[in-house]
């Protein structure tokens, strides 16, 4: 079998404020941002860090995205 392997990504910025998801009109431009990386990571989370927040996720390479348990 090929071996699963992850990618990690990280977005920071100094805002305190942590990211919602949030539930946009067809006609909206913004608010996604949470909704695809829920629906295309394997997991993601928020951190504190110093002057704000990271935002991060992971992306499984090779077998299967999610374990179904």
């Amino acid at each position: 079998p090929e071996p699963v392997r992850r990618i990690r990504l990280w977005v920071k910025d100094r805002s305190s404020v942590w990211p919602r998801r949030r539930s946009p009109g067809e006609a909206a431009t913004t608010g996604r941002g949470l909704l695809l990386v829920d629906a295309l990571a394997t997991h993601w989370g928020v951190e504190s860090r110093g002057d704000g927040k990271a935002v991060w996720c992971e992306f499984t390479v090779g077998g299967s995205p999610r374990s179904t348990g």
